[in-house]
């Protein structure tokens, strides 16, 4: 069992994707699949998965959207606050692959300081 979309507070989970201040201070987030749905974009088909907080107002849409004729896939999050406070992100990544060490190969474009458009391949 791997969570599509880790967040920080769960000890189960080494490695997070997602990061936030409650309005309250706590730093803790439990995300829980509330549904699943479909959308028709420009692009195509994308399969849309609803976490919502277990504590809090806090819902997290992850998208996924295979782009036809390749073996790409965007990914993409959307947080929606829907308390009446302010939160703070501290860290939201756009994705999250839940795979093992030398399952596959993924080639990723990553953000590091000078190296932004720099391919790596990794096992």
């Amino acid at each position: 069992n791997r969570a599509a979309y880790p967040a920080f507070g769960d000890i189960t989970n080494r490695l997070t994707s997602f990061q936030m201040t409650h309005a309250d201070g706590n730093i803790t987030t439990f995300l829980q699949v509330d549904s699943v749905y479909s959308e028709s974009t420009g692009k195509g088909e994308a399969t849309v998965f609803i976490l919502k907080d277990k504590h809090y107002p806090v819902t997290v849409r992850l998208h996924y959207l295979p782009v036809k004729g390749s073996d790409i896939i965007e990914m993409w999050a959307t947080v929606t606050n829907n308390g009446k406070k302010d939160v703070t992100i501290r860290r939201i990544d756009s994705g999250f692959l839940p795979i093992r060490r030398g399952d596959a190969w993924v080639t990723h474009l990553h953000g590091a300081w000078t190296a932004e458009r720099q391919m790596v391949k990794i096992p």
